[in-house]
């Protein structure tokens, strides 16, 4: 019976799947290659959307963000004395170039745009032929292009919140003051009797808004926001249309205007005399690091398994198998048992 069971899987005709991932195993040892994970047999799933978890996620995260308003605002900012001959807080009180509303209507706004447009451009316009997972709510189908580009945003909104959260708990803290406090301050009741000497007892004159905000300058929460709105952009271009874009010269020019673009806010802080050239580079090397923590460790955007999988993960070759078999010209190489390693290229993946 064994012998029967043997003989009759020798006569079976393996699948043009089977034949292309033997085929794909033994050009393994020569060429990597690098496939999508966008081709898994995730199409042959249907994955329900959970809104209840989503709206908890939802309101756990931005209450955690409120909340950095919320406490400071009945705790106040730590109150910090000046010397008499600081001239780094003698600068005249000017409006800020970038307003706050403005600044995170850009960045939030503008994070939201660059995602739908990349995600947009890789769905409908580079790999179009692919299966995309199916996603369902309730008795309705939602299409594998908004489920995609909310996920990229969430992520976005993560890092978003926790560098507001670090810039708020810091300004707070250290109650530094800006470099216009004399002017929006006007204190009275003190007596420089020594050039260096500290005043910790004074009061302010100027308006109660002003004077709040002038100890809140370490570190600058500008600078924090622009440079992680730049930098999330930048890394999230560079994991998605990195490895499928061919012209080697427009993606790191888009990215060049994006980080010049987060840059000048930074340097607006100084000009409009709101911030220490070291609460600028403080806040903006936060923001870049919470960036790159998102992007790399809590979204994954380069992990293997959301960029690619290689050819030495078994899951890599069974996709470069159901790719090729389902392509036309991979047909005729297989049938005559000849195969290019260029030929899989064409908008699936690299090969090196």
């Amino acid at each position: 019976v064994q012998k029967a069971t043997n003989m009759a899987q020798a006569k079976r005709k393996p699948s043009r799947v089977e034949e292309m991932s033997n085929l794909v195993r033994k050009f393994s040892s020569s060429v990597r290659f690098q496939i999508f994970d966008r081709l898994l047999d995730m199409d042959e799933m249907t994955q329900e959307i959970n809104v209840v978890a989503i709206f908890i996620n939802i309101i756990c995260l931005y209450g955690f963000g409120a909340s950095s308003y919320i406490i400071p605002f009945f705790t106040g900012a730590y109150q910090r004395g000046f010397f008499c001959d600081d001239e780094s807080i003698l600068y005249k009180f000017k409006p800020n170039t970038v307003p706050v509303n403005m600044l995170m209507i850009v960045s939030i706004g503008g994070t939201m745009i660059v995602i739908l447009c990349t995600e947009y451009f890789i769905m409908y316009k580079m790999e179009k032929s692919l299966t995309r997972p199916s996603y369902r709510w309730r008795n309705s189908h939602v299409h594998a292009y908004f489920v995609e580009s909310l996920v990229y945003f969430a992520y976005a909104q993560i890092g978003f919140i926790v560098q507001l959260v670090l810039s708020q708990a810091t300004k707070y803290s250290v109650g530094r003051l800006r470099p216009h406090f004399i002017d929006v301050c006007t204190p009275v009741g003190y007596n420089c009797t020594n050039e260096h000497q500290y005043i910790s007892d004074y009061t302010c004159t100027g308006q109660i808004t002003r004077i709040k905000e002038g100890r809140l300058s370490f570190f600058s929460g500008h600078s924090a926001t622009a440079m992680y709105g730049a930098v999330f952009m930048v890394l999230y271009l560079q994991s998605r249309l990195g490895h499928r874009v061919a012209s080697k010269l427009l993606l790191p020019i888009i990215q060049t205007i994006i980080m010049v673009s987060g840059l000048l806010v930074c340097y607006t802080r100084i000009s409009d005399n709101w911030h220490h050239w070291s609460d600028v580079l403080t806040g903006g090397m936060v923001g870049t690091i919470v960036a790159t923590y998102t992007a790399v460790f809590w979204g994954g955007f380069f992990d293997r398994r959301k960029g690619y999988a290689p050819l030495s993960d078994p899951a890599g070759v069974n996709i470069l198998a159901r790719t090729i078999a389902n392509d036309a010209s991979a047909r005729h190489l297989s049938d005559s048992n000849e195969f290019d390693p260029q030929s899989s290229s064409g908008g699936y993946g690299s090969t090196d």
